[in-house]
């Protein structure tokens, strides 16, 4: 079974459970071609995914021969669909035209794709990640070839998404969602929604740690790694997000600055880039903090290495407004490598992150509680142990590949069983109809 995976754009530093989630379908034996409508913008990509993004189908530019090649070849050979998927994308977004323009300029290359498609051969279904414009690509390229599309969901925010599209997900053969937070909130706002077909699929886990090899808090090769000297007393804390606010990352710099008033040593480095890194280097600089490093955005794999040297994970995460977290899967990882994990309760993270148990839950924004809360396991390295030891049994039996990938590649292979069923029975009911006109032209002509 062939399947299409139409993406913003691929692939991403911030994104790398879908590279992940690409490689696994692969070995149940899916084949996956990937589609990109905007290249690549970040020069840091992880090893495994270099392959992937050589292969991958990018969007051409618009005076593309190629492009407007595949514009002609729908027209003449399906024109009612092509017509009435044009007419569908723009309408849906009249009450932003900024937003109809770009589905405007988008829809000629999801054609393209749509083309590239039937050229192939055999695509059964396309799939796409978040709610958003290419989702309307992805709708026009399964239109045109006659398949089945779904849409993965990953925070609550998609679900306002959803409400003013609803479409998006009511037309999708079935919805995988990250958390049981966002199921729910798509039910609820959606209630005409077919509650079956929202399956709850965590994401890929995109290096699995949890084999016990390599524990946390192993510091042998950690300054080759980074080029910086950590003395071996010093404690890691590691925080993994991109600079935003929704990322909470002045409250553990502010939480730092406390304990190193109290006197604590510590080593606290942020790996990930963003607009707020000027304003965090500032905030680093107006506090005094000795300790805490912006170590930029690093491939995955030595986000992975620099997981297994740390004592402490932190996930400061806030809700913001059309933002909110989903679950982190930095936050999952760390929680596989056996590390302690220090969060906040924002979006799905509770799901995971259960306090006192696979780790420890503080407010939102209260730098003084996160604080508390370091100094807590600083001074109880059994608690750390035991609670990385409990968030990696919880992460062996949740976050599972196998039952992630398993589960994913079932519900694709049930879509297209029931498309062939959808067909089999229009074609019944088609016959039963052109049937019943033959016996009623039959019958005026004896009468």
């Amino acid at each position: 079974m062939r399947i299409a995976f139409v993406l913003r754009r691929f692939p991403q530093l911030s994104e790398t459970f879908v590279g992940d989630e690409i490689l696994s379908l692969r070995q149940t034996g899916l084949d996956v071609v990937v589609f990109s409508l905007v290249s690549p913008t970040e020069t840091v990509v992880g090893q495994r995914f270099k392959p992937l993004k050589r292969e991958t189908v990018y969007a051409p530019k618009i005076y593309s021969s190629a492009l407007w090649l595949a514009q002609v070849y729908f027209l003449l050979a399906n024109p009612k669909t092509y017509l009435k998927r044009l007419i569908q994308s723009v309408l849906g977004h009249w009450r932003n035209p900024l937003e109809a323009l770009k589905v405007l300029w988008m829809f000629p290359r999801a054609v393209f794709f749509a083309k590239v498609c039937l050229d192939l051969g055999d695509v059964e279904h396309v799939y796409t990640h978040w709610l958003g414009f290419q989702v309307d690509s992805v709708q026009t390229i399964a239109a045109l070839l006659g398949v089945p599309y779904s849409v993965r969901l990953h925070t609550r925010s998609q679900v306002k998404l959803a409400e003013e599209h609803p479409a998006y997900v009511q037309q999708a053969s079935f919805i995988p969602v990250v958390s049981y937070q966002v199921r729910d909130a798509l039910l609820a706002e959606l209630p005409k929604l077919v509650p079956d077909k929202v399956v709850v699929i965590r994401e890929q886990l995109p290096l699995l740690l949890s084999n016990g090899d390599t524990p946390s808090g192993c510091r042998s090769d950690l300054a080759e790694l980074v080029e910086i000297d950590l003395p071996a007393p010093y404690p890691l804390v590691l925080a993994v997000g991109r600079l935003v606010e929704k990322k909470g990352h002045k409250y553990l710099i502010q939480a730092c600055a406390r304990l190193e008033e109290q006197g604590w040593n510590l080593r606290c480095w942020i790996v990930g880039d963003g607009p707020l890194r000027s304003s965090l280097e500032d905030e680093i600089a107006r506090l005094g903090v000795r300790n805490i490093a912006l170590i930029g955005a690093r491939p995955n794999e030595f986000v992975v290495e620099l997981i297994k040297a740390t004592d402490i994970f932190v996930q400061p995460s806030m809700d913001i407004p059309d933002d909110v977290e989903g679950v982190p899967i930095s936050v999952v990882e760390a929680m596989s490598a056996g590390c302690a994990v220090i969060a906040t309760d924002a979006g799905a993270i509770p799901e995971v992150v259960k306090d006192g148990e696979t780790g420890l839950l503080v407010p939102q924004g209260d730098p003084v509680t996160l604080a508390d809360a370091l100094e807590r396991l600083f001074r109880s390295p059994e608690l750390r142990r035991e609670m990385g030891k409990r968030a990696q049994e919880f992460v062996r039996l949740e976050f599972s590949p196998e039952r992630s990938t398993l589960l994913l590649a079932r519900w694709f292979r049930d879509s297209r069983r029931d498309q062939q069923t959808t067909a089999r029975a229009q074609q019944s009911l088609d016959w039963a109809a052109a049937k019943r006109q033959i016996v009623d032209k039959d019958r005026r002509k004896r009468s």
